[in-house]
């Protein structure tokens, strides 16, 4: 589907977009099990990583004087850097999934 430069892009954007969420996951979430699956959906593809970790409310980033959670601000520039589609959701006591479609 795409030409090798694209293809490598991509591969690479997925790597660390899951380095970085494995990080969180053990640094931050406290999580038993992680989860990463890559599906095609026609002629798209989506790669997801779910944790069953504490979660946390995506809003509260930055709040207060927090860090804003450089992490996530790096894994959706990395996805939207090679055109795809980043999306996050979670909340306390939920966990945290952490989609890539591209």
């Amino acid at each position: 589907r795409y030409g090798a430069p694209r293809a490598r892009a991509t591969e690479l954007m997925l790597l660390r977009i899951a380095q970085e969420a494995l990080w969180n996951s053990a640094r931050h979430a406290a999580a038993r099990h992680v989860r990463i699956s890559f599906d095609c959906l026609g002629s798209r593809s989506r790669f997801t990583i779910r944790d069953d970790g504490c979660g946390f409310d995506p809003a509260a980033l930055g709040a207060t004087g927090r860090m804003p959670g450089l992490g996530i601000l790096n894994m959706r520039e990395r996805a939207l850097s090679a055109d795809a589609l980043f999306s996050l959701d979670s909340a306390p006591g939920r966990g945290t999934l952490i989609a890539v479609d591209f």
